[in-house]
């Protein structure tokens, strides 16, 4: 008998992240959207935090990473922090309920909190927004809807950024947690 061996050796995965959708004269404006504001970005998927935490340096935040929920209310907790990006399902606690913990301390009811999360659906948005939530993006989310949602909570003005076909325009805020002050344009 004759016998064949192949030995297969894996290579470690590549992860190629979509180039973001701007070009160059559309960057600058945008990096002038919330320079200098703090973003927590509360996400426990890396390929996640990288292209989130990208687009919210692209338009002139600095990003603070907290990798479950336990980490964004302690990171919180620590201050200075001018908007947070929170993911729903994370390890050790969720979104819902360390938004909720956020809400009870010092601050937690001035600091937009905006969802970042792959559930879409009316009544998850819903939840978000009894959770304390002031804002929902739904991913895969684009730079130009970071930027919008970074322009509404920190009152800032968004350069006309054409966010392309098949992209409507965005909706009006949100409502504000109960309680705290409502932060970006009015809607008429």
């Amino acid at each position: 008998g004759t016998s064949t061996a192949v030995t297969c050796r894996p290579r470690r995965p590549v992860v190629n992240l979509p180039p973001l959708r701007t070009t160059r004269t559309r960057v600058t404006p945008l990096a002038r959207v919330a320079s200098g504001r703090r973003v927590l970005l509360a996400e426990d998927n890396a390929v996640n935090q990288v292209v989130a935490a990208r687009m919210l340096e692209r338009c002139g935040c600095t990003v603070a990473i907290a990798d479950n929920g336990i980490a964004a209310v302690r990171m919180f907790r620590q201050g200075g922090h001018d908007l947070v990006l929170m993911d729903w399902h994370m390890p050790e606690l969720d979104g819902i309920a360390a938004t909720r913990r956020i809400r009870r301390l010092p601050r937690g009811d001035r600091v937009p909190i905006v969802a970042l999360t792959a559930n879409a659906f009316p009544q998850d948005q819903q939840a978000c927004m009894d959770a304390g939530m002031n804002d929902h993006l739904a991913k895969p989310v684009t730079l130009e809807a970071i930027a919008r949602v970074l322009a509404r909570w920190l009152d800032a003005q968004v350069p006309d950024v054409d966010a392309g076909p098949g992209h409507p325009a965005p909706p009006p805020p949100a409502r504000a947690h109960p309680g705290s002050r409502q932060r970006g344009p009015s809607t008429p």
